[in-house]
C-alpha cells in the first residue's frame, strides 16, 4: 500500500470513528426508555416529588429542547403537590449551553459523514479491489490510536469520576452554570453522576458493537462469509458486556439482552468443535480441567450458586458420543432427557435449555435451516415458559397481562430477555467453515484456548468486584 493510500485510509478511519461516536451518543442519550429505566431503578420520581409520567414529560422536554425540536424548557408539573415551573432559570441557561454545544457537533458528525461518503464513493470509483484493505488497515490502526486515548480516559474516570467530570465541563464550557445544587435544581436529581456512568458505560457499548460489526463485515467481505474467529469475538465480546451487567451494572438490563447473542454462538461453536474433533477424549479432558479449576476459582471469588458453561459442554459431549454410537432414536431421547434434568437439577449454566440446544446445533448440523427452526421453537418456548407457568397454575396472573406488555418490546424484555438469542442465528447463517493453515501454529493453540482461560477468568474477576466492592 502506497503512503498515499496509507494516510487516505487513515483519514477514512478517523472518521468512521468520529461519525460512530457521535452518532451512538445521538442514539443513545436520547432515548426515553434509557431515562425510564434509570428512573424505575433509583426511584427517581419519589425522590424528587412528582408522578412518574410527569417525570417522563419532564424528561422528553429536555430531551426534544436539546436536539432542537422545541424553543424553550417551559414545562409546568405538579411538584410535592405545588403546580409549578419545573426547571429553574439556572438549569435553563446550563441547557442552551449544552444545546449549542451539541447542535455544533452533530454539525461537524454530519460533514464528516458526507466526506467520507465522498471518498469511499470515489475508492469503489478508481480503485475498487483496494476498498476493504483500505478501510481494515486504517480502522485497525485508528482503533489502536483512539482505543488507548479512550483507555487512559476511562482509566481517569474510573479511579477519580469527580475529577473526570469536572475537567470535562471546564474543557468544554466557559462558565459553572453546570454546576448545579441538588436542593434547589430538579435536573441534578434526575441524571445523577450515577446516571452519568451509566449513560458513559451504554455509549461505549454500542459504540464497541458497531465498530465490531463493521470489522465483521470487512472480514467477511475478504473471506466471503464470517469465520469462526469472527463468531469467537461476537460471542467473547457480548458475553463480557452480558457478564459486566449481571455484576456490576444490573440497572442497565439492555447488557444482559445484548448477552443473549453469546451462548447460541458457543453451542454451536462447540457443537462443531466436537463433531470435526480429532481426539474426542482429548476434548472431554479438556473440558474437565478447564470446567474445574474454573469453578474453583470463581468460588474463590465468592459466587456459590454457579455452575459454569463448561459443565454443560462436559454434559453435551457425553450427549453427542451416545448420539454418534448410533444405538436408536428411544435410547438417545432417554439419555438426552436424563442429562437435560441433570442439568437442570444441579444448576449447570442454562439447563435443560442448553442442553436441547447443544443437541440441536449437533444433530442438525448439515441443515442449517432445521437448527435454527428447532433452535427458535426452543427458545420461544424457554421465554415464555414462566408466563406460561404462572398462567396455568394462578388464574389472578391472567390481570398482570396488560402491564406485563403495556410498553411492547421494551417491558417484554423484562421477562423473557432469552428471546433475543435468536439474533445470533444472524452470524450463524453466515459462517463459513475454514480449515486451519496448521493446527500447531502459535495462533492456532491460542484461538483453541483463548476461551477456556477467558471465560473463568473474567467471570471471577467481575465476581470478585461485586462481592468485594
Amino acid at each position: 500500500m502506497r503512503l498515499v493510500e496509507k494516510v487516505n485510509a487513515l483519514a477514512l478511519g478517523i472518521i468512521v470513528w468520529i461519525v460512530l461516536v457521535l452518532s451512538v451518543l445521538q442514539f443513545t442519550a436520547f432515548n426515553v426508555d434509557f431515562y425510564r429505566e434509570q428512573y424505575a431503578f433509583r426511584d427517581t420520581a419519589a425522590s424528587i416529588g412528582v408522578s412518574e409520567t410527569d417525570l417522563i414529560k419532564v424528561t422528553e422536554v429536555l430531551l426534544d429542547y436539546t436536539s432542537g425540536k422545541r424553543p424553550d424548557m417551559i414545562v409546568d408539573v405538579e411538584v410535592n403537590g405545588v403546580m409549578k415551573q419545573y426547571y429553574n432559570q439556572r438549569e435553563i441557561d446550563h441547557m442552551v449551553d449544552v444545546r449549542v454545544l451539541y447542535l455544533k457537533v452533530l454539525q461537524i458528525r454530519d460533514v464528516l459523514l458526507m466526506f467520507g461518503l465522498v471518498n469511499i464513493f470515489a475508492l469503489f470509483a478508481f480503485r475498487k479491489k483496494k476498498v476493504v484493505e483500505e478501510l481494515n488497515f486504517g480502522l485497525t490502526w485508528v482503533s489502536v490510536g483512539f482505543g488507548a486515548i479512550i483507555l487512559l480516559l476511562g482509566s481517569f474516570a474510573i479511579i477519580n469520576f469527580d475529577a473526570f467530570w469536572t475537567a470535562f465541563h471546564k474543557v468544554f464550557f466557559s462558565n459553572d452554570l453546570w454546576l448545579l445544587d441538588p436542593y434547589t435544581d430538579n435536573l441534578i436529581n434526575m441524571v445523577p453522576q450515577e446516571f452519568f456512568i451509566d449513560l458513559i458505560v451504554m455509549i461505549l457499548i454500542h459504540f464497541t458493537l458497531s465498530l465490531m460489526t463493521i470489522f465483521v463485515l470487512l472480514k467477511s467481505e475478504k473471506t466471503k462469509g464470517i469465520t469462526q474467529n469472527s463468531l469467537k469475538v461476537i460471542a467473547v465480546i457480548t458475553m463480557t458486556i452480558d457478564h459486566m451487567g449481571y455484576f456490576l451494572f444490573p440497572e442497565i438490563r439492555e447488557m444482559r439482552i445484548i448477552g443473549r447473542i453469546a451462548y447460541p454462538i458457543f453451542t454451536y461453536l462447540f457443537a462443531m468443535s466436537y463433531r470435526f474433533s480429532h481426539d474426542k477424549i482429548k476434548l472431554l479432558i479438556r473440558l474437565v480441567i478447564f470446567a474445574v479449576g474454573g469453578h474453583l476459582l470463581i468460588l474463590w471469588a465468592g459466587d456459590s450458586g454457579f455452575y459454569n458453561i463448561l459443565f454443560l459442554f462436559i454434559l453435551g459431549w457425553i450427549a453427542f458420543w451416545v448420539i454418534d454410537q448410533k444405538k436408536g432414536l428411544f435410547l438417545n431421547l432417554i439419555v438426552v432427557s436424563i442429562l437435560a434434568y441433570l442439568a437442570q437439577a444441579i444448576g449447570v449454566d442454562y439447563g435443560y435449555y442448553g442442553i436441547l440446544t447443544l443437541v440441536i446445533f449437533y444433530v442438525f448440523y448439515e441443515n442449517k435451516w432445521k437448527q435454527f427452526l428447532f433452535f427458535s421453537i426452543l427458545t420461544i418456548f424457554f421465554s415464555f415458559e414462566w408466563l406460561i407457568t404462572n398462567l396455568l397454575t394462578n388464574s389472578q396472573y391472567w390481570t398482570y397481562l396488560p402491564t406485563i406488555f403495556s410498553r411492547g418490546i421494551y417491558s417484554f424484555t423484562s421477562y423473557f430477555p432469552q428471546i433475543f438469542a435468536i439474533l445470533a442465528l444472524i452470524p450463524i447463517g453466515f459462517y463459513v467453515y475454514k480449515a486451519p493453515k496448521s493446527k500447531t501454529s502459535w495462533t492456532y493453540i491460542t484461538n483453541q484456548y483463548f476461551f477456556y482461560f477467558y471465560y473463568p477468568i473474567h467471570f471471577a474477576i467481575l465476581a470478585y468486584l461485586h462481592f468485594h466492592p
